[in-house]
């Protein structure tokens, strides 16, 4: 009878065949859940001081006025056309539902306009 055998290539064949798969499913479902995200900054009013900010993969992260609630978005500066936001905590952002822009209004008055993905 004749062995099958896959040898050391096959076998790190293989292994990058199930990496690759996994990889795939992971980005699949990690992009989902950002467009879920996005989607609902979107659709909802933002009004309010940041309580928390943070990024991660290009997107922004804010919780507005202490809610356990946490918006997502990637935004680009309306004057620079740069993926970046200055918001910090204790700044206020404004977004009526459905609007594609963010006003920043840092605390010593400066305004800054952002535009997102949506």
């Amino acid at each position: 009878m004749p062995k099958n055998k896959l040898g050391v290539k096959g076998v790190f064949i293989i292994i990058f065949i199930l990496f690759t798969l996994l990889y795939i499913v992971y980005v699949h479902f990690w992009r989902k859940n950002k467009d879920e995200e996005i989607a609902y900054f979107y659709s909802h009013t933002v009004n309010g001081k940041i309580s928390d900010e943070s990024g991660s993969a290009g997107y922004t992260h804010v919780e507005i006025n202490g809610s356990e609630k946490d918006y997502a978005f990637l935004p680009t500066d309306v004057t620079t056309e740069k993926h970046s936001f200055e918001g910090i905590i204790n700044d206020s952002i404004f977004k009526p539902a459905y609007a594609d822009t963010i006003i920043l209004v840092k605390k010593n008055g400066n305004v800054l306009k952002y535009i997102f993905e949506h």
